[in-house]
């Protein structure tokens, strides 16, 4: 009777390990469809910018010097990246977005195994 029970419960853990393994199987894919996504994005958006379809648009406030003339620059043009600042903007975009996706990854990894298994302590 003994052992037909611990055969009992080494099943229902196996069956229980599966079905985490399932979970966070789905949370992979799940994380990992969203980073191509968002890499596939930025991929878009850098290749639109390098083509000149897009341009990236700098939101700043530049005082105006008391030294300028009114020969000077054309103060009505918005402010525009150099070209390497531009890619190193999208370089930076990437990784950020692959940094928000490992993140997002743990968090949902934590909560599904260190936590428990329905999300709470």
């Amino acid at each position: 009777m003994k052992l037909q029970s611990e055969l009992l419960e080494q099943q229902n853990e196996i069956v229980n390990q599966q079905e985490r393994i399932r979970r966070l199987s789905e949370l992979d894919n799940q994380h990992t469809k969203e980073l191509a996504n968002a890499k596939s994005e930025i991929d878009a958006l850098r290749d639109d910018v390098a083509a000149g379809r897009r341009r990236l648009l700098v939101k700043a406030t530049c005082p105006v010097s008391e030294t300028a003339s009114s020969t000077g620059l054309d103060g009505s043009r918005p402010a525009r990246l150099e070209k390497d600042a531009e890619q190193d903007y999208l370089r930076l975009l990437g990784e950020l977005e692959t940094l928000e996706a490992q993140f997002l990854g743990l968090r949902d990894y934590m909560k599904t195994e260190c936590r428990g298994n329905d999300g709470n302590k």
